[in-house]
């Protein structure tokens, strides 16, 4: 796995190396993917991936820096409840076609007892 020092990642994405140490100290879920050498940090390419989305989030969506953790803690919690929220809304349609189809039987037996 290619790791690439902070002056790459300066090079490669304009953000500051001294913003990107910051991040990297103030985001905790970017710990994962930094190593730390006697030449300073190294970064994966998920961790680059982070760093970018933090830019979006800080720099153009203009989120603080305790919003831009949460809504990153809301986009790392998403994926399994979003999962979970759509088997539970396939089975609830099941649920209810089923019942449609007893309460459309019903008007019919209904109506043949009465003739």
């Amino acid at each position: 796995m290619r790791q690439y020092s902070l002056a790459q990642i300066e090079r490669i994405t304009g953000i500051r190396a001294s913003v990107a140490a910051y991040w990297i100290r103030e985001f905790p879920s970017l710990g994962d993917s930094v190593t730390e050498t006697d030449n300073g940090q190294l970064l994966s390419m998920s961790g680059i991936e982070q760093l970018l989305r933090l830019r979006l989030l800080l720099v153009e969506q203009q989120f603080t820096l305790s919003g831009a953790r949460r809504q990153l803690e809301r986009e790392a919690g998403s994926s399994p409840n979003e999962e979970d929220s759509r088997q539970k809304l396939f089975k609830l349609r099941d649920e209810l076609v089923n019942l449609r189809d007893i309460l459309e039987e019903t008007p019919d037996e209904a109506t043949d007892q009465s003739q």
